[in-house]
């Protein structure tokens, strides 16, 4: 089960402390953690615990996917992936503005991709590629 003190008591045990910093903030949906890594090639990493039964967790510049509070097993592995730097996105964007995405996460037993917006034949010159490393 997902709850608020998850990440800092198990996913950053043996993480030294100067490798990041943790912010906790409360939101209209729920208690927000974020923890920003000093290594400015890392992905940051944003955990919401939803009033409504669920978790929001977002990685790096567009990861973004939505688990039950029962997968706590799968929040923690890929928040240890992207912590070891084992995380890569592809962004075409128009400006500031991201069209699709498409983030790949490689877990211990099996990569994990999620893909945000409309799959479409874009210009390779809208394609931004964010190679994460370690915290």
């Amino acid at each position: 089960m997902i709850k608020p003190d998850l990440l800092e008591s198990v996913l950053l045990r043996g993480v030294p402390s100067g490798s990041f910093s943790i912010s906790h903030q409360d939101s209209k949906n729920g208690p927000w953690t974020t923890i920003e890594p000093a290594n400015v090639r890392a992905a940051r990493l944003s955990v919401c615990l939803n009033n409504y039964g669920n978790c929001d967790i977002l990685f790096g510049k567009a990861f973004a996917m939505e688990l039950e509070l029962s997968e706590s097993d799968l929040l923690l592995s890929l928040g240890k992936a992207a912590m070891q730097g084992h995380f890569m996105e592809f962004i075409w964007s128009v400006g500031s503005a991201k069209v699709y995405s498409k983030s790949v996460i490689q877990l211990d037993d099996r990569p994990a991709t999620v893909r945000s917006g409309v799959p479409l034949p874009y210009p390779w010159w809208w394609k931004h590629t964010y190679r994460y490393e370690p915290f």
